[in-house]
């Protein structure tokens, strides 16, 4: 496995907050989490971050975040292979994560 590091944050956001906590399926809850084509695993989440390894087996992909405090800035795409991904709100609650992709 590539172990490379990918930080980012974006505007797409799947996983939504209620009163400030994530909420998440079953799978998430049991530490694997499917986005379109990449899967994650290892999913660890904070009231401010979340990381876990994910595999992308074609196009790119990056994390992304929605955070409390209004910011949603974006990092860089990451392409093929397994990748540690990781997000921090900073001092501000998380309010949403995703992993955004697309095929080029």
């Amino acid at each position: 496995m590539k172990s490379k590091l990918a930080l980012s944050l974006g505007a797409a956001i799947l996983t939504t907050a209620s009163a400030g906590l994530i909420s998440a399926t079953p799978a998430a809850a049991a530490g694997y989490e499917h986005f379109e084509q990449v899967t994650c695993w290892n999913m660890k989440y904070t009231h401010t971050s979340w990381s876990g390894i994910c595999n992308v087996p074609f196009g790119h992909a990056r994390a992304v975040a929605e955070c409390a405090n209004g910011k949603i800035p974006k990092g860089a795409w990451t392409g093929r292979g397994s990748w540690k991904f990781g997000m921090s709100c900073g001092k501000s609650r998380m309010g949403g994560m995703n992993v955004e992709t697309k095929n080029n």
